[in-house]
């Protein structure tokens, strides 16, 4: 039996190509995807079929419809083909059943997460590969977030979004997933930095999280050798989304001019970092200044700090140690920190000398000596 070409389509935003559906090999044939051409419909008008690709699994076939209207994508979603195509299998007696990791939804946000991707996917009637079929990636990895041995992406998310045409459900989950990700004793204050108008910083020994780029903050979280790594690099990525925001956090940042030299992730990592702080150089939000080695002793020999300040909230301080990370709002605290720091940006060079001496350290130690783009 050929796919009802008349059936409902749902429209969503996922790359260049429309997905029209899954079937088993007895229910659809390769010559009935020339039927559905111009006749393809989705909430409205999904656009001219293009083009139409049956891809033969071992299961079925997959159709995918190329659209005039670029970027947009369909599923077949009608109860006639799922019950047709989607029907679930009931084991023979004597057959192996596969082994279900049960999850506890109130675990973890992952756990919530990657059952709520299950429950989904089966509402839906969609085995793990044909979940991954459509959003391009492997039934594999489907499985591994679902049972939380993975941590799912964001551009997984959106993808499961439009396949699944779940209301940007799992999009929203993400960040809270993501942010679970980093250590415990630093998510108390991940949770205050979100909501920070004002952050301000001193860093005697690396660039500051925000400011991190993928590979350099790679390097600096292996080297506590953990056991997720990736779990804390995607958790890490996630706090700077705050800054892409339409009116991000106004933040000050001083680096010991050591930052600067210290090869975190050898001379081409060190390079891009740096390079991804001059980017910063004009921005409205965003002061960067470096206290030179030459400004001798000072306020921060102490080592790192940070202050954040809110609209209706009190100021905290925060700094931390090799184990654990420490949080007050202590207002003799506050106004001590404070103090430090009005003499830690008093010392440090300006915006633009920061910017020239960070593209001078660039180029005197990291620049490689081939082919490299000048440094504005």
């Amino acid at each position: 039996m050929p796919y009802d070409v008349g059936d409902q389509l749902r429209e969503r935003q996922l790359g260049g190509a429309g997905h029209l559906g899954q079937a088993r090999a007895d229910e659809v044939q390769p010559q009935h995807a020339a039927q559905m051409a111009g006749r393809v419909r989705a909430q409205g008008e999904l656009g001219v079929v293009l083009a139409l690709d049956v891809r033969r699994l071992r299961t079925g076939y997959v159709i995918h419809a190329t659209t005039l209207r670029r970027g947009a994508y369909a599923r077949l979603h009608t109860e006639t083909n799922a019950e047709r195509c989607c029907r679930p299998v009931v084991p023979q007696r004597g057959a192996a059943v596969a082994n279900i990791q049960s999850l506890d939804p109130t675990a973890s946000p992952l756990d919530y997460y990657g059952w709520e991707l299950r429950r989904q996917r089966e509402a839906h009637g969609l085995k793990q590969g044909q979940l991954g079929d459509i959003i391009f990636c492997t039934g594999s990895l489907v499985g591994q977030i679902e049972t939380t041995k993975k941590v799912p992406t964001r551009d997984f998310s959106e993808r499961v979004d439009a396949a699944l045409g779940t209301d940007g459900l799992f999009s929203r989950l993400i960040g809270l997933v993501l942010r679970s990700q980093l250590p415990t004793w630093f998510q108390p204050y991940a949770e205050m930095e979100a909501k920070a108008a004002y952050i301000s910083t001193y860093q005697a020994q690396l660039v500051y999280g925000l400011l991190q780029t993928e590979e350099y903050a790679r390097a600096v979280l292996a080297t506590g050798m953990p056991d997720d790594l990736e779990g804390l690099l995607a958790g890490r990525m996630e706090r700077q989304r705050i800054l892409e925001r339409e009116r991000p956090p106004l933040a000050l940042v001083i680096l010991d001019e050591a930052v600067l030299h210290r090869p975190i992730g050898g001379d081409d990592v060190m390079w891009r970092q740096l390079a991804h702080l001059l980017e910063f150089t004009n921005h409205r939000w965003m002061c960067i200044q470096v206290l030179p080695l030459t400004s001798g002793e000072h306020p921060g020999l102490a080592g790192a700090f940070n202050i954040l300040r809110f609209e209706d909230h009190p100021d905290v301080f925060y700094t931390e140690d090799m184990m654990s990370g420490h949080m007050t709002a202590n207002p003799e605290t506050i106004k001590e920190a404070s103090l430090n720091y009005a003499h830690l940006q008093a010392d440090a060079l300006s915006v633009k000398d920061s910017a020239a001496l960070i593209a001078r350290v660039m180029e005197e130690r990291y620049a490689d000596r081939t082919e490299r783009d000048p440094v504005a």
